[in-house]
């Protein structure tokens, strides 16, 4: 069983709760086929492997909550596996924007048992997500399912 992690930019949580609306729950990547500013990062989930990410990139050590993701839509309150949708906070939006895209090799490199060739563009497509993001005046917004 995969974690599916579609990443995306929205004003506010507001914004967020109007867009699952009208995608019912999916994801808003898939529902609205390129219409939606996003990145399919399966597995990178904001508080274990983005925030390792995160670590890396800012050179800290990483801990629980030094991404602390906040949920900001939950599809139902019963169900364990998802869907929802986390704010990535911050760190992780000023992380990534920040990212020159030169580092990312050299990250990708330091990470064990990954596929270096996804992870980078991967990488390259949260690095530049959060730019637009954050040049839009917008959050980082992770929708996740199990």
């Amino acid at each position: 069983m995969g974690v599916f992690c579609d990443y995306f930019a929205a004003g506010d949580a507001e914004s967020v709760a109007g867009l699952m609306a009208q995608t019912e729950g999916d994801s808003p990547l898939t529902v609205h086929d390129g219409q939606i500013d996003g990145v399919d990062a399966e597995g990178i989930d904001p508080a274990v492997a983005l925030g390792k990410l995160i670590a890396l990139i800012i050179g800290a050590e990483w801990e629980p909550g030094l991404v602390p993701a906040r949920q900001v839509w939950q599809a139902d309150l019963d169900c364990h596996e998802g869907p929802w949708v986390l704010d990535a906070g911050d760190v992780a939006l000023q992380a990534l924007a920040g990212l020159d895209d030169a580092r990312i090799p050299a990250l990708v490199r330091s990470l064990p048992n990954t596929d270096p060739q996804w992870l980078a563009k991967t990488l390259e497509g949260l690095a530049a997500l959060a730019r637009r993001a954050t040049a839009g005046g917008r959050r980082l917004y992770c929708w996740i399912s199990m």
